[in-house]
């Protein structure tokens, strides 16, 4: 028994299957943010899996002030938005960098849940919760402002999504 799924009514001219399909960059900001939700879980299962395996204690007690990766995160979403942009370099370096300067931090959420939180550490996990989101955020303002800058649209930004044919 096959079932089959009726037509949506459209408006005159346009096909029925143009429905189903959501416009380009429907609801980018949601989806994103879901990915990005999604990544840090993931990074933190990973850094939960290590510490399974690992004896305390944690021997990753270095990071930067605020300051300093919130400049370095600048750098990475300039050079992010300019990579896009015109597609020079490797798009691929450039996302390393940025997964380098914020992938670090969930890890090491998830390990520390496990064996404990490090006294010794000079940043606390407040700390380290800032430095995440205010990474997150110098890459993505970086980033739409060097879009802004060099007068990009959004609608040039598409040609990196996979065609719906």
């Amino acid at each position: 028994m096959t079932s089959t799924v009726p037509p949506v009514p459209t408006a005159p001219g346009v096909p029925p299957d143009a429905a189903r399909v959501p416009p380009v960059g429907a609801a980018p900001a949601a989806s994103d943010c879901a990915a990005l939700v999604v990544a840090f879980a993931l990074l933190a299962a990973g850094g939960v899996t290590v510490a399974l395996v690992s004896q305390p204690p944690i021997r990753y007690l270095e990071s930067t002030s605020l300051l300093t990766g919130f400049v370095i995160s600048i750098a990475v979403g300039i050079a992010a938005g300019l990579a896009t942009s015109d597609d020079v370099g490797r798009r691929e370096m450039i996302g390393l960098a940025a997964t380098a300067q914020v992938a670090i931090i969930p890890v090491w959420f998830g390990a520390s849940a496990v064996l404990g939180f490090p006294f010794a550490d000079a940043a606390s996990p407040q700390q380290r919760a800032l430095s995440l989101l205010l990474n997150v955020v110098g890459i993505v303002l970086a980033s739409i402002g060097t879009y802004a800058a060099l007068r990009m649209k959004g609608s040039a930004l598409r040609v990196f999504q996979k065609s719906r044919t």
